[in-house]
């Protein structure tokens, strides 16, 4: 039989009107203010969203919670993107609110699970990032039973390019959290796997009320996406976090993420951007930001500046009062010959102070200038003193327009922090032997071991060897990158994970599962008096239980249940509460895992190669198997594409009603060819036993000249999406179904420029000699054409080569009036099979 997981999001947690009248999520602007009022409905705040570079419609989930002792219905859904440069999201949204009761949102926002809102309840925003780094504004309007409006709002940002540190890629960003004394605040980290894990754990330095960690389909695996939503009562500290892995070989890789929670009823304003980055820096890339107010007064907007001076603020709604759940925009552009980094920072007063919030903003110019970005991913804030060590990790990357040669890495502060490279994804070399080609980055980590309570700075700064315009080695320094650091006393920290987070077993009177929870004490010092509080379900059963009344620093317990069998289909909300003393002199604190058992049936989607079809190419020249050790091979021409398919059978127990496969993540270069399977926007039901075929074509059409997609373009299986007949739940699934390609250019044809003759009329004959290598099987010739500029005769006007005689020669003339200097002239070549077009180069200089 098989287990199925379904996942009932509990104890979860927007903002929203608490006396009834406020502004809607809109462009912003002067808003006039409101009552300072505490928010009754709130949306998790959340850290940027890493991307992959295939989303395949994976997701991220936000947390509503409600303070209202009434139950709320959702009347209104409203999504728009914060940044109009994102051309294709904005085509979809036409640059404003898109309404939709209770669904989702242009397959970006799902809040189907939140049309009705328990008092004092929670539910789950399911989010669909785009492939592209951008983001979005989320409101919601629900109302209560005598019509009052309560509105909630959050800004999502997602990014691609984050770097892997210690298995996760994630951001530690958005940590100031305004909150209500001892009420829930909750808070969302989304977070990509960069390892294969066991068990995922969230631990604090605070109690945690309710932790919930949800993976795309369950799985633990490399490459999936996760959200941890965790819950804290609200007071006036610093919070720190702990992302637990724990790998297949039983060791244990940290992220770390840290917040300052502020307990008043004032404004707390969030922006959109997340290391901005403006290309071309001339004045023509603006880019549009949004401010949003999610605190709990109205906030006074002072001022909106960039510095240095490149940066400047163009059209500008910020201004004046902007009241709870408002927002406001603003454009951001460069003027610079130089590329750089900076600062854009909002001034304003939040009703108790004056303050501000700032992000990077990286500028790009265009002319051949050398430029290094030092990118900061994590930070060295808030670690316990005497605990394991906190690492940070820095992005360097060559973001000018010149190759970086023998980059050098300034020295750290003192014996407490050092520079690591092992198990730092495409690290920098240490040694000075590190160079950087255009466009391309390495990673450094940088990792603290504090004896005592401390604060300070670390500067960083890094030396390269470029050449200038005049062919001469010069040397660049790096902007400095500031990292602040600081040390904390500590306490015992006990966290609970359980394995499955959310069981589900068949309600056939035989299947059982088991479910274990694993206590652990990640700091470093012993809790004591500890008592454990067991959930209790019909049918249940203790397998094995190894906890005691306490547990020593870094240790672990775990206790393992049995539930089952069931012959009805029911769902289970349970408990299981830890309590115990942090430190010998503290008062009691708890654990809490909240998890709901199922018992259902479900749908199961399989996909596969469609063997009964096998792959094929117009030539017939395709070799291998499209497997990892023998991939597809082939020679790409407009009329030589690889042609395969993939089948999706429904091999479950229901129905896949609203099935659909989403194309949208295709690799550059594949094009579907034929379908039986519903995509785009359209849907079907996939019946028990029922299946679908999609055919696909590589390489596609080029649409840009002179750009042919060769090497490995290997592809997964197009991800599904359905509801199941059964459980009414909407499933978004990647395949993990992958082919390994490999594409070969038809031929190539390769040059070299012979002595150059001056004649007596004073007209000069360049000889250029062109080569042919690689013609595939299928072809017999190819022919070169120069493609000549003004004063530049060739003789003969074109050749051809062939396997058996692979070279030519073709001697281009330069009349005497042409100006003595360097050219590169550009020739075509193309096959005999389909007058397929390909382009070469040839550079040469005149005699003087």
């Amino acid at each position: 039989m098989r287990n199925f997981i379904s996942i009932l999001f509990t104890s979860l947690a927007l903002v929203a009107c608490g006396n009834g009248s406020c502004s809607s999520l809109s462009g912003g602007g002067n808003i006039p203010p409101t009552p300072t009022t505490t928010n009754l409905v709130t949306i998790s705040s959340s850290s940027t969203m890493p991307l992959l570079n295939n989303m395949q419609g994976a997701s991220y989930y936000l947390q509503a919670d409600s303070f209202v002792n009434q139950t709320l219905t959702l009347v209104d859904v409203k999504v728009r993107p914060v940044d109009s440069s994102n051309n294709s999201l904005f085509a979809k949204l036409k640059a404003s609110f898109k309404s939709l009761l209770g669904g989702n949102v242009n397959n970006l926002v799902d809040a189907s699970a939140c049309q009705t809102l328990a008092p004092s309840g929670s539910c789950a925003l399911k989010v669909t990032p785009t492939d592209n780094s951008g983001g979005l504004f989320v409101n919601l309007d629900f109302k209560d039973p005598t019509g009052k409006i309560y509105t909630a709002a959050q800004v999502v940002s997602y990014q691609s390019g984050l770097p892997s540190s210690n298995g996760f890629i994630y951001a530690n960003n958005n940590n100031l959290l305004s909150v209500v004394n001892n009420r829930k605040s909750t808070v969302a980290i989304p977070f990509i796997l960069d390892d294969n894990y066991s068990a995922l754990n969230v631990i604090a330095n605070l109690p945690i009320l309710s932790r919930n960690i949800i993976c795309n389909g369950g799985a633990y695996t490399k490459g999936n996406l996760c959200t941890a939503l965790i819950s804290f009562p609200g007071t006036n500290n610093a919070l720190n976090v702990s992302l637990q892995g724990t790998k297949t070989d039983g060791s244990l890789n940290n992220a770390q993420f840290n917040y300052q929670m502020t307990i008043n009823a004032i404004a707390n304003l969030v922006v959109d951007a997340s290391n901005l980055v403006i290309n071309p820096a001339d004045g023509t890339d603006d880019k549009l930001i949004t401010v949003l107010n999610t605190g709990n007064a109205t906030a006074t907007i002072t001022g909106v500046s960039g510095a240095p001076s490149a940066l400047g603020i163009g059209s500008n709604t910020c201004s004046g009062n902007l009241a709870v759940n408002g927002s406001c925009t603003f454009t951001v552009d460069a003027n610079s010959s130089i590329n750089g980094q900076g600062t854009v920072t909002i001034a304003y007063n939040n009703g108790s102070t004056s303050t501000n919030i700032a992000f990077n903003a990286i500028y790009i110019a265009t002319p051949n200038t050398p430029s290094i970005t030092l990118i900061p991913n994590g930070n060295l804030q808030y670690v316990v003193a005497n605990s394991p060590h906190k690492t940070l990790t820095v992005n360097v990357a060559n973001s000018g327009n010149s190759v970086l040669n023998n980059l050098k890495f300034n020295s750290l502060p003192n014996a407490k922090f050092v520079y690591l490279t092992s198990g730092v994804t495409t690290p920098c070399a240490l040694d000075g032997s590190q160079n950087l080609a255009l466009g391309t980055s390495c990673n450094i980590a940088i990792e603290y071991t504090p004896t005592s309570v401390e604060t300070g700075n670390i500067i960083s700064q890094i030396t390269a060897n470029y050449t200038n315009s005049q062919n001469q080695t010069t040397s660049y320094n790096s902007p400095t990158l500031t990292t602040p650091y600081s040390a904390i006393q500590s306490e015992a920290n006990l966290s609970i994970s359980a394995s499955p987070q959310n069981p589900s077993v068949r309600a056939d009177g035989v299947a059982t599962v088991e479910q274990t929870f694993t206590i652990t004490n990640g700091a470093s010092i012993p809790a004591t008096q500890i008592n454990y509080t067991l959930p209790f379900v019909t049918s249940q059963t203790t397998v094995s239980n190894n906890c005691g009344s306490s547990l020593a620093s870094g240790s672990s317990c775990s206790i393992t249940l049995r539930y089952g069998p069931f012959t009805t289909t029911q769902s289970l909300p349970q408990n299981l509460t830890v309590s115990y003393l942090p430190t010998p002199v503290s008062s009691a604190v708890q654990a809490i895992d909240s998890y709901t058992l199922e018992t259902v049936t479900a749908a199961l989607i399989n996909v596969s190669y469609d063997s009964s079809t096998p792959a094929a190419t117009a030539w017939g020249d395709l070799s291998g198997s499209g497997s990892d050790s023998s991939p597809w091979v082939f020679s790409s021409s407009s009329g030589n594409q690889l042609t395969f398919s993939y089948k999706y059978t429904n091999d479950g127990m229901a129905d896949a009603t609203k099935f659909n496969v989403a194309l949208n993540q295709l690799p550059f270069g594949y094009i579907l060819s034929s379908s039986t399977c519903p995509t785009g926007t359209s849907t079907t039901t996939l019946a028990v036993g029922a299946s679908c075929i999609i055919t696909l074509n590589v390489v596609a059409p080029i649409v840009e000249a002179n750009f042919y997609p060769t090497g490995s373009m290997n592809i997964t299986a197009p991800g599904y999406s359905y509801i199941d007949a059964n459980t009414g739940v909407n499933q978004n699934f990647s395949t993990g179904v992958s082919n390994y390609v490999t594409v070969n250019s038809w031929g190539t044809v390769t040059n070299s420029v012979g002595t150059v003759i001056k004649n007596g009329d004073n007209t000069q004959t360049i000889p250029i000699n062109f080569t042919l290598a690689g013609l595939s099987s299928h072809l017999t010739s190819a022919v070169v054409t120069p493609q000549l500029i003004d004063g530049f005769t060739a003789s003969p006007a074109s050749c051809t080569l062939t396997t058996a005689s692979p070279t030519c020669l073709i001697d281009l003339t330069a009349a005497s009036y042409v100006p003595v200097t360097s050219y590169t002239i550009s020739y075509n070549y193309s096959n005999d099979a389909d007058a397929d077009i390909r382009v070469g180069y040839t550079t040469f200089t005149l005699l003087p």
